[in-house]
């Protein structure tokens, strides 16, 4: 799975502009990001890269890679947003798996 915060080298740049990864994403994507706030996920400014998010999860667990390793790729942005939140970063990864799996894939 290739976050936005690091792609593949081999990935393939989104050019879309984030209102159009936003308004591609429909009424899933409204419903993704909705359970992220209610599952306690902050917003900041970033819709965009967690509807991106969203869909790396969703490829890669389709695409067979195991939930841990899915999970690991989260570690980074359960870092940091274990700092302004009071759940751990391993938390906050399964916060960002589990609701895509159960909203967005």
């Amino acid at each position: 799975m290739s976050l936005p915060v690091a792609p593949a080298a081999n990935a393939p740049i989104d050019a879309r502009s984030p209102e159009e990864i936003v308004a591609n994403a429909g009424e899933k994507g409204q419903r993704y990001i909705a359970a992220l706030r209610l599952a306690g996920i902050p917003p900041a400014g970033m819709d965009s890269a967690e509807i991106l998010y969203a869909d790396g999860t969703c490829k890669a667990l389709a695409d067979g890679m195991p939930r841990s390793e899915v999970l690991a790729e989260f570690n980074s942005v359960g870092e940091v947003y274990s700092q302004i939140t009071p759940m751990s970063s391993q938390r906050i990864a399964e916060i960002y798996v589990d609701t895509a799996e159960q909203t967005y894939c």
